[in-house]
């Protein structure tokens, strides 16, 4: 029987904030050359990054209950300021669980539980096309993260106090 091959040497990588609009980081390796190719070839590589951990919480982390996930972050990590993050997750827990279809008795709707008759006019100011879903994870981001900036904070959901939103 014989041994397995020895690990490849490390690989410097080259860490680009803002690579794509759809990836905020990316890994890029500069010079992997397959066997199969002259030493001259060289293939890029490019690897999408997602969030560990963000605004100290991690996908499976319970708030409230409700474990927190991946998509959850990685929106949170696109669209807010940094120091909203924290915020926007447990704000998130609290409005709808982190349900991104939840309804309320009152017409709010998705995971930061926007009225509906106003859902039209912020997806329109967040430059968003008005047939967007007001349930998809990254459109509720997006205008939950342009209101945020607008209000100067979290001050339009009542939960914010009782979440201890720190604006």
């Amino acid at each position: 029987m014989t041994s397995p091959p020895p690990p490849p040497p490390p690989i410097e990588v080259t860490i680009t904030p803002g690579c794509t609009p759809q990836a905020p980081v990316c890994v890029e390796i500069p010079q992997i050359t397959a066997s199969d190719t002259p030493e001259t070839d060289v293939l890029p590589i490019r690897y999408e990054v997602r969030p560990v951990q963000i605004g100290g919480y991690k996908p499976g982390d319970e708030i409230l209950g409700h474990p927190v996930p991946d998509e959850v972050l990685w929106a949170v990590w696109r669209w807010f300021d940094p120091v909203d993050h924290r915020d926007a997750i447990r704000i998130a827990a609290a409005e709808s669980g982190f349900d991104r279809r939840a309804v309320s008795r009152t017409n709010d709707v998705g995971l930061w539980q926007h009225h509906r008759p106003f859902i039209a006019a912020r997806l329109a100011a967040a430059g968003l096309p008005p047939d967007s879903d007001p349930t998809d994870i990254e459109v509720q981001a997006q205008i939950t993260a342009w209101l945020v900036d607008q209000a100067g904070g979290w001050g339009p959901w009542a939960t914010a106090r009782m979440m201890g939103a720190r604006r």
